[in-house]
């Protein structure tokens, strides 16, 4: 019958062990687990804050292509509306004028440009005779 108690006893002392250490593992597998519900919080919102900025980003692509659509729209009429020569010449205005019989002065002050441009581009355009001064 001793034999049987200490049998008994050691069967419990193990017991006993075996359940401290459960319990000290369920308490570290409570805490890894409070850590990992936390990194999926964290997670979820990254993700819909990535998820917001790319809803953010594709309507400004969407309205960027829809501007730049408009705008070779616009650029392919104006080809399409200009006659060849001096339309496309940036010094148009400036021409329209020396024909107009405007002087190398008036061209400076009025259009920007410099005196020996004024000058040559009457000499270009101008009518035979007259001075670019």
């Amino acid at each position: 019958m001793d034999a049987v108690l200490a049998v008994s006893g050691a069967i419990n002392f193990v017991l006993i062990i075996v359940v401290i250490r459960l319990v000290a593992l369920c308490r570290q597998l409570s805490r890894g687990l409070a850590k990992l519900e936390e990194n999926v919080e964290r997670n979820s919102q990254d993700i819909a804050g990535l998820c917001s900025a790319a809803v953010k980003v594709d309507g400004s692509v969407q309205q960027q292509t829809h501007f730049i659509n408009e705008i070779v729209g616009k650029l392919t009429e104006l080809e399409q509306q200009e006659p060849s020569g001096y339309a496309s010449s940036p010094y148009q205005n400036v021409i329209a004028r020396i024909h107009q019989g405007a002087t190398a002065e008036q061209l400076v002050n009025d259009c920007g440009i410099s005196q020996e441009e004024a000058k040559l581009l009457i000499r270009l355009h101008g009518e035979t005779g007259l001075d670019p001064s």
